[in-house]
């Protein structure tokens, strides 16, 4: 009996929510441009590809919550001399590996005007971002773990003559814990690479297994984007999306210095990144 009443509780919810789309889902695909510039190091371009996923609530004039993540990786080659990027490594040209994973959740206010027409959302929430930077042929692998405060706001105007959206949205990355491991090959005659941590001494004739991770000092970044939606089809229950999101991401992971065992001195040099691109999704929302 008890079951009974629950599921009829959840169906009459449900019903309740689907009358003016609340739920909103979108899955796509992400394609920029990527700057890296490492301190001493030549600067590095090229492009990455990945996904876009984000799900949220928003009741009118109430409160919203989402998530969302997105990954990237290498869709080519991202070297200091893109003009000359070949698999060879020639004139001395540098290549790196990159994969970029950063996720949020967010709360915040929905607010829309009587006319709905437009609406406003400021959040505040928590995010984790993981970005491992490789360089090669096997120079430094560079792995931060940055867990960070999206401070942020969203703006929507709605066409509603022909279903179309214009928006405005962004929000600044303020860096809460910041931390880095450092990868390089230890000079033997083996491919053994040692990590650079305050716990290790680094010594060249075996693997270090530490798992540590350097402190970095204040380290934030932001992300602007412009989405452009198209709502095509649209019933009592559901509506479907497409969206185009043109966007800039700018993040900055401090420069540092440590000392291992030895007491050698151990820089770590900044490394400021920017991706210009775009994410193309299909929503839907109910």
């Amino acid at each position: 009996m008890n079951r009974k009443i629950y599921v009829l509780f959840l169906m009459l919810l449900s019903t309740s929510l689907r009358a003016d789309y609340r739920f909103n889902m979108n899955v796509g695909s992400d394609f920029n441009y990527a700057r890296y510039n490492l301190d001493n190091v030549a600067p590095l371009g090229g492009y990455l590809a990945g996904v876009h996923f984000d799900f949220d609530y928003k009741k009118p004039c109430y409160l919203y919550t989402g998530v969302q993540f997105d990954g990237r990786w290498n869709a080519g080659l991202i070297c200091s001399n893109i003009k000359s990027c070949d698999p060879c490594y020639v004139g001395g040209n540098m290549r790196a590996e990159v994969a970029d994973y950063i996720t949020d959740w967010r709360l915040g206010y929905h607010w829309v005007n009587t006319e709905e027409t437009w609406s406003v959302t400021p959040f505040v929430g928590v995010g984790f971002q993981h970005l491992s930077f490789e360089l090669e042929p096997s120079i430094m692998r560079y792995r931060y773990y940055q867990v960070f405060v999206p401070i942020g706001l969203d703006f929507y105007y709605h066409m509603r003559c022909n279903n179309i959206t214009l928006g405005l949205r962004g929000n600044y990355r303020a860096g809460a814990y910041n931390r880095l491991k450092v990868t390089t090959p230890c000079v033997t005659d083996t491919d053994d690479e040692c990590e650079l941590t305050t716990n290790s001494t680094c010594c060249p004739q075996s693997k270090c297994g530490c798992d540590d991770k350097i402190k970095l000092k204040y380290s934030h970044g932001f992300h602007i984007d412009t989405p452009l939606i198209f709502r095509y089809r649209e019933g009592c229950c559901v509506s479907v999306d497409l969206s185009f999101i043109p966007f800039f991401d700018w993040n900055r992971f401090a420069r540092t210095c440590e000392k291992n065992f030895n007491d050698i001195v151990i820089p770590i040099t900044a490394n400021k990144r920017w991706y210009l691109g775009f994410t193309l999704g299909i929503g839907i929302n109910f």
